[in-house]
């Protein structure tokens, strides 16, 4: 249960177990986001996306903490990667 007390631990410890999973990744990205600590965020979004190329969100989430941060170049072009995996 220490392991899983909240989704803090669970996103950390699934990432120290199994580095390369995109949801892990994808989740703790999230809760960086959410708490506002974007920098962090973009590490685990873009890890996400060289985890798994053709999966648009991790750019897509890159892009949205960029822009938040007022990066608007960084923010057009992990807008771009993400629409060139996905264009709809």
């Amino acid at each position: 249960c220490r392991t899983w007390r909240d989704d803090w631990t669970l996103y950390r410890h699934g990432i120290a177990v199994t580095p390369r999973s995109y949801m892990a990744n994808l989740n703790l990205g999230f809760r960086y986001r959410q708490d506002k600590q974007y920098e962090k965020a973009i590490e685990h979004f873009l890890r996400v996306a060289e985890i798994r190329p053709d999966y648009f969100w991790g750019n897509y989430h890159a892009g949205t903490c960029y822009l938040a941060l007022k990066k608007y170049d960084d923010a057009i072009r992990e807008f771009r990667k993400a629409h060139n995996i996905r264009p709809d």
